[in-house]
């Protein structure tokens, strides 16, 4: 079966939108333009429909197809007509879902998460492109939950002492010709979530506030009806709603692919 798929988009506080996103048949993208700088919404729209094109005709083994994705947006971008700016620049996350593997890659701040449903338990990450940068991460979830009047994870030494410096690549005109990030590979189950998002989203939500939104989603509703975790549109919309209620003042863009009873 095809998993469910939808996204939401919305400006925020900002003048022009320069995310894009698309979904398709297993699969998502979604791009920032770097803001403050040249083109950056078309490079973002460059490097999605770029990446939705390679990905679509090569759907027999997503990892090659996602490590070579950078390489296929830089060129996109760098053979544009009319030509960019030459220091247009563009955040770029990919998810493929095939055989029960969900494929994930990332540059810059956008982020592919995977979360499941745990019984008594809510929903929690199974695992994050981000989760490289276990210090960049951690500190962000820490300032996302205090801003949600949570109990913040703790920053445990550990963290600090295995994360290292945090480098912010993106694709660029002049960009990358050798892959920039590694592919995530996680075994799925059924009814997990794979969601990205633009930093307008989870710098505000965090891991705490997405995990939040999707256990309030699953509580029943009125008259009985059941909760909407499962609903790939509910979920983006709400978290774009929700991000932007809580002070995003950045564009804000969310993908959620749902993975059905039996993923081929």
């Amino acid at each position: 079966m095809t998993p469910a798929a939808a996204h939401c988009t919305a400006r925020g506080g900002r003048p022009t939108n320069e995310d894009a996103v698309a979904v398709g048949d297993g699969l998502a993208l979604i791009a920032d333009g770097v803001g403050g700088g040249p083109d950056g919404g078309r490079a973002a729209s460059l490097a999605v429909a770029a990446g939705t094109g390679w990905l679509q005709a090569c759907p027999l083994d997503p990892l090659p197809a996602l490590l070579a994705l950078p390489v296929v947006a830089a060129d996109a971008l760098a053979t544009a007509r009319p030509a960019l700016h030459p220091k247009a620049a563009t955040g770029l996350a990919a998810a493929r879902l095939r055989a029960g593997i969900g494929y994930a890659v990332a540059l810059g701040d956008c982020r592919v998460t995977i979360l499941r449903r745990s019984a008594g338990a809510g929903w929690k990450p199974v695992s994050s492109t981000a989760d490289h940068d276990a210090l960049a991460l951690a500190a962000r979830d820490v300032a996302a939950a205090l801003h949600l009047r949570r109990d913040p994870a703790v920053l445990t030494a550990e963290a600090a002492a295995d994360a290292g410096r945090r480098l912010l690549s993106a694709v660029r005109v002049h960009g990358p010709r050798e892959p920039l990030a590694p592919v995530v590979a996680t075994p799925l189950r059924p009814g997990d979530v794979v969601l990205l998002t633009t930093d307008g989203v989870h710098d505000v939500l965090g891991s705490v506030g997405v995990c939040g939104l999707l256990d309030d989603l699953d509580e029943p509703g009125e008259r009985g009806r059941t909760g909407s975790a499962s609903d790939p549109g509910r979920l983006s919309a709400e978290l774009v709603r929700r991000a932007l209620a809580l002070g995003s003042r950045d564009n804000c863009t969310a993908a959620a692919m749902v993975v059905p009873p039996t993923d081929s």
